[in-house]
């Protein structure tokens, strides 16, 4: 399946259904520069980048352009 706004937008729904506001939190301390976290733990963004990559990563690396952090 190719990638395309309408699956990143898919993706981004999974970002905020786990997001986690402590760890989110923690994050930016440890990262002050980067504003666009969603706080998303480790174990969770494997199994989604799991998804990613059995379909589209290149895509999704074009459509993304750095847009978050995870």
């Amino acid at each position: 399946m190719a990638f395309n706004e309408k699956y990143y937008e898919k993706i981004l729904e999974q970002f905020v259904k786990f997001s986690d506001e402590k760890y989110k939190k923690f994050s930016e301390k440890l990262l002050p520069e980067i504003k666009m976290t969603y706080g998303i733990r480790t174990p969770i963004i494997r199994k989604i980048a799991k998804e990613i990559l059995k379909n589209d990563p290149i895509g999704f690396l074009n459509l993304c352009k750095n847009r978050n952090f995870e």
